[in-house]
């Protein structure tokens, strides 16, 4: 039995014996307080390693997600919060590791609605993000639009909207220009536009995106209906029926291809992306 299965094992074993709170008959009262159950825990944790290693952060991290799956916040906060103390302590340049553990208090945060606090820690994300993209470009893209998420609920666009541009000059960089991303962040940054009734800009980077995609995958391609429906959308919001009409009768021919159909059930709705906080 490895180490690391050591730790689990044994942690396992002190919230069988009580540092769970649902236990019936209840937990000691010393073990009733998110502080003290994370004590308990980091104190096994250390039993098989030394307090300067970062495994010990990996197991605080990896029962601060079983906290948080069972709901316990308070327990899931104090575990990943002595985790991200830990690695900032002893390995404060391992980023991919403090990255790990700052989405599992971001998810935590958003769960519990602190937008603030999660806004804050996403920032940091995407700072280690940006020194260092590399393969993982598409989630600084993800995190960007995220991030931009939070700005958005709070109707400040003009900074969403430079996290979009950044996006999306990303999202283009990467797989050889316009992608199904890119075209995500597209959407994303036309309906700010909209929003504070920029139409022409709207319109401007839907007309953009659409030349580009049409010259990477063909006009008939599946993968122009995001953008055809927006800039529709957006031409029949402007009255402006006689341009919009043409562009509905080229939707509906490349919709009712075969192959069309298994790339519009994987699009997301209108102003949704896979990152975007619920409101």
């Amino acid at each position: 039995m490895n180490a690391l299965r050591k730790v689990a094992t044994a942690s396992l074993i002190v919230i069988a014996a009580g540092a769970c709170e649902t236990v019936n008959p209840p937990p000691p009262p010393a073990l009733r307080s998110s502080e003290e159950i994370a004590n308990r825990i980091e104190a096994v944790a250390e039993q098989d390693f030394s307090p300067e290693q970062t495994d010990v952060a990996v197991a605080l991290r990896t029962f601060g997600g079983a906290y948080q799956a069972a709901h316990k916040y308070s327990v899931a906060e104090a575990l990943y919060l002595r985790a991200l103390a830990i690695q900032q302590t002893v390995a404060p340049e391992d980023h991919e590791g403090m990255t790990q553990t700052l989405r599992g208090l971001i998810s935590l945060y958003r769960v519990q609605k602190k937008w603030a606090e999660a806004e804050s820690l996403l920032q940091q994300v995407i700072s280690f993000g940006e020194k260092a993209p590399g393969p993982n470009s598409f989630r600084l893209v993800q995190d960007l639009q995220e991030l931009a998420s939070f700005y958005e609920q709070e109707q400040q666009y003009a900074r969403a909207e430079s996290l979009l541009q950044r996006a999306l000059t990303l999202a283009q960089s990467g797989r050889g220009g316009e992608n199904s991303m890119a075209a995500m962040v597209v959407e994303r940054l036309a309906r700010d536009y909209r929003m504070e009734g920029r139409t022409s800009d709207a319109e401007a980077l839907y007309k953009e995106t659409l030349a580009a995609q049409e010259k990477a995958y063909g006009e008939n391609s599946p993968r122009l209906l995001v953008i055809l429906r927006q800039y529709a959308s957006l031409l029949r919001e402007m009255g402006r029926t006689a341009e919009a009409e043409p562009l509905e009768h080229r939707i509906q021919e490349i919709a009712s291809q075969p192959r069309a159909q298994s790339s519009t059930n994987s699009v997301p709705p209108v102003g949704q992306t896979p990152s975007q906080p619920a409101p």
